[in-house]
């Protein structure tokens, strides 16, 4: 509860309080709930899983020619997705946001080069999600992979990281 504390105490130097609506959810991933001068926002307590997530698209980024056009281009495309597309929610059943994530790295992955502005991200997020069959086929930051073949890499006793980075290359050099 510091972080619930502090947030319910955190004050400008004019003594405003513009956090406000300070709840502590008790979940599977407990959460903190609050507003900030009206826009809401969660924080995750205790969730490594979100710890490694971040550090994950840190890493990514950093091998960007342009890492702050991926951070806008991340937050444009989730904010399309969750006001606009309706598809933004994996507690209600949609897409989860990290699952999003993973698809923007994956056309910035393969697409950097070209990828000038936001829209160019949003453009190319339209382009290839239609692209994919999501009955059939999955994506990874590598490109996409149908889930049978997914299926039969976890199974395997290689690397399933190894295997998709060679296949990457082979395609690439063809």
């Amino acid at each position: 509860t510091l972080i619930q504390n502090s947030l319910e105490n955190f004050c400008y130097q004019d003594g405003e309080t513009p956090i406000t609506e300070v709840n502590l959810i008790t979940a599977d991933v407990r959460l903190i709930k609050c507003k900030f001068e009206s826009l809401s926002f969660d924080i995750s307590i205790n969730n490594f899983t979100g710890l490694c997530k971040l550090v994950l698209i840190n890493k990514f980024e950093r091998l960007l020619i342009n890492p702050s056009l991926f951070k806008r281009s991340l937050f444009l495309i989730k904010t399309w997705c969750y006001n606009e597309g309706c598809i933004l929610g994996s507690n209600i059943g949609l897409l989860a946001s990290y699952a999003l994530e993973i698809i923007v790295m994956y056309i910035f992955n393969k697409y950097n080069d070209s990828i000038k502005s936001e829209i160019d991200a949003l453009y190319l997020f339209f382009e290839k999600s239609k692209e994919i069959n999501w009955e059939k086929e999955m994506i990874s930051v590598l490109g996409k992979l149908s889930i049978e073949e997914y299926i039969n890499l976890s199974k395997c006793e290689k690397n399933p990281i190894e295997i998709l980075l060679k296949k990457s290359d082979e395609k690439e050099s063809h």
